[in-house]
């Protein structure tokens, strides 16, 4: 999440590599 910025833009809900 903290690693990924636009990623968790782009994908809020569904955060596989996120998690």
């Amino acid at each position: 999440m903290k690693m990924a910025p636009k990623s968790r833009k782009s994908l809020p809900l569904p955060k596989p590599k996120s998690k």
